[in-house]
């Protein structure tokens, strides 16, 4: 009998091929659909709240996630520090991320935006998690 994790894995290989079958028409589409979703959730939270953000956590697409360039180049307009997920002492940390930030190779052979500037910061007040999309 198959088990839970068998049914898993099924599904993520499922959603997986899903995603790589995306043109990428279809794909900037989701990724504008990320950044409209983020800005309504901006009108439905109180103004001073939104207005108070002034650094993000992203991610960097990998195997057809949604890619958070929409979102990126939305948040440098705004004037909102951007940092991305980087393997610090094996450990996850997060580094400042710009237009200007240099790559690097992480000690797994992935690569890392770094400029030296590492966020202290821990609080999330939203992330947005999807377990696949089409």
């Amino acid at each position: 009998m198959p088990s839970h994790l068998d049914h898993r894995q099924t599904l993520r290989r499922q959603l997986r091929q899903t995603r790589r079958n995306l043109s990428s028409v279809e794909q900037l589409l989701a990724a504008e659909n990320l950044l409209e979703s983020f800005k309504q959730y901006l009108s439905d939270i109180d103004a001073p709240e939104s207005k108070a953000i002034k650094n993000v956590a992203l991610y960097l697409a990998n195997d057809g996630e949604i890619s958070p360039h929409v979102l990126c180049q939305y948040f440098w307009q705004q004037g909102i520090n951007t940092y991305l997920p980087v393997i610090q002492n094996k450990q996850l940390a997060f580094a400042l991320y710009s237009e200007k930030s240099m790559w690097q190779e992480n000690i797994y052979g992935i690569k890392e935006a770094h400029d030296g500037t590492l966020s202290s910061q821990r609080r999330v007040r939203y992330c947005p998690f999807a377990l696949g999309w089409v």
